[in-house]
């Protein structure tokens, strides 16, 4: 165990080392900033050796911070350069709080920088290709300065910088021509220069060699074998080569070149019959490479009997299914009183089902099959007994009667407005008061003022104070509230005593009347 914990101590001091100066020498190394360059352009073209433009094309170049250690990058400077005579700055662009001075007869650009992140646009410049101009030219980057911030000191203190990248722009009056790619050399589109004495050109849409030549421009085996390929024309060799015949019987029949005739190779003989036997749908062909001749035709398949709904049409020889089972078909679903039945064959496929009855006919209800909604029976109705009296009627409501089913307990009920009473009960009420009222009449006659009436002389002497005493109190209803109506009713007072005067002469008359009887 001993020697083990040795190793392993020995292993983690010489892991700690190497940390240890792989820090120091990253806290030594000085902080890096990279610079990319990247160009496109809408008018001109990104060629294989760089970007062509014509007279009047545009070209964007950037300019991009990299990557660095982490380090807080502060102010600083580059310059973007480029040839004044074929190139000329139409815009700039940096981000707020940069500057830059275009210094167009040098073809410079200086851009002074803020502090800024990795990653960041620092510049997007547009530069437009100048009429005439017939040069090819280089935009780069130099005299970059950035400064990096390091504690305790007020100004930064430069860095190192890579910004070796640069962009090929081809200044030119250029015609387009389509190269074909040939056997061994590659297609392109050609991009060469108009201006006499200038042979500048540029290549796109670059298509790979097709790789190999074609060899059947060869009309016989004495001329020379070339490639039949335009624009390419290799020669293969000086004299062609023959050329085997079609033969698809070797074993019979010499195979000779098809264009000199000679015996290239000569006929095997007796076929071989080692392959195969036929089969039904096979021939059984001479094994022999290149021979085609049938030695025993194929058999053709020996049929079963038709296909039926159950049993597919088979081979009897070799077992092969020539057509499927056609399957039953059934005409409809089975229902609760027809079974499914094959249209073909008239197999039953499903027995009826039946009818399912969920319940009983009730008095509301009918008894229905719940598969195919067949009435089995119809509601029974209910059987309500008599009419009942349940609440008797009043002044403000009618009476309430109810009645009962017999067979489910289910009751009804109903308001009985009062009608009125008959005709013949009426009549009856009204003979019965007149025989009452006459009868009550007659007593008062009878016993209180039969002697009274004979007394007074008669049944107009006797009621004639109290008629004039009715036609007074209507008197009094009917006429105006006057003062004339006041005075002729004092005055009617004041006759009172001569109805009085009267009195003797009806007592008279009673008198003379009992004297008579």
């Amino acid at each position: 165990m001993q020697p083990k914990r040795i190793l392993i101590s020995i292993l983690v001091v010489i892991l700690l080392t190497f940390c240890t100066i792989t820090a120091f020498a990253a806290n030594a190394a000085e902080p890096t900033l990279e610079f990319s360059v990247s160009a496109t352009t809408d008018t001109g073209l990104n060629a294989v050796e760089g970007v062509v433009l014509g007279a009047g094309d545009v070209v964007e170049i950037s300019v991009t911070a990299g990557k660095w250690n982490g380090e807080a990058l502060q102010a600083g400077q580059f310059s973007l350069t480029y040839d004044a005579d074929a190139l000329e700055l139409t815009d700039a662009k940096v981000p707020e709080g940069y500057a830059f001075i275009n210094l167009a007869s040098q073809g410079e650009l200086k851009v002074m920088t803020d502090s800024f992140d990795a990653d960041e646009v620092l510049l997007v410049a547009t530069l437009r290709a100048k009429a005439g101009a017939h040069a090819s030219v280089t935009v780069s980057l130099d005299d970059v300065v950035v400064g990096a911030v390091v504690e305790g000191l007020n100004f930064p203190e430069p860095i190192a910088v890579r910004a070796d990248d640069t962009v090929a722009v081809h200044v030119h009056e250029v015609a387009a021509g389509v190269v074909v790619p040939g056997c061994v050399t590659e297609g392109y589109t050609k991009h060469a220069c108009t201006v006499i004495g200038c042979d500048f050109f540029a290549k796109t849409n670059v298509t790979p060699a097709i790789g190999s030549h074609d060899w059947s421009g060869q009309v016989d085996c004495k001329t020379k074998l070339i490639c039949a390929r335009e624009g390419c024309g290799e020669v293969l060799s000086e004299e062609g080569f023959c050329k085997a015949a079609p033969n698809n019987n070797p074993c019979e029949k010499d195979t000779v070149c098809e264009f000199c005739g000679t015996v290239l190779f000569k006929a095997y003989g007796a076929h071989d019959a080692s392959g195969a036997d036929a089969t039904c749908t096979t021939d059984k062909v001479c094994a022999r490479a290149g021979c085609t001749v049938v030695l025993q035709a194929k058999l053709g398949h020996v049929s079963s009997a038709n296909a039926n709904c159950d049993n597919a049409l088979t081979c009897t020889r070799c077992d092969i299914v020539l057509a499927p089972a056609l399957g039953h078909k059934a005409k409809s679903s089975a229902t609760c009183t027809e079974d499914s039945v094959c249209i073909n064959c008239g197999k039953v496929l499903a027995e009826a089902t039946g009818h399912k009855y969920e319940n009983a006919a009730n008095c509301t209800t009918a008894k229905v099959c719940a598969t195919c909604g067949v009435v089995a029976t119809p509601a029974l109705g209910h059987n309500f007994g008599a009419w009942e009296l349940t609440e008797e009627a009043t002044r403000k409501t009618a009476s309430i009667e109810t009645r009962a089913c017999l067979v489910c307990g289910v009751t009804e009920t109903r308001e009985v407005a009062f009608d009125g009473m008959p005709v013949w009960g009426i009549l009856l009420i009204i003979f019965g008061a007149l025989l009452v009222v006459a009868a009550a009449l007659f007593a008062l006659y009878w016993f209180v003022l039969k002697k009274k009436i004979k007394a007074a002389g008669g049944f107009a002497a006797y009621f004639a104070p109290v008629w004039q005493k009715v036609k007074a109190f209507f008197a009094k209803i009917f006429k105006k509230k006057s003062k004339k109506t006041t005075k002729i009713e004092s005055e009617e007072e004041t006759v009172v005593p001569e109805v009085v005067e009267e009195a003797p002469v009806a007592e008279e008359i009673a008198e003379s009347t009992e004297d008579k009887e």
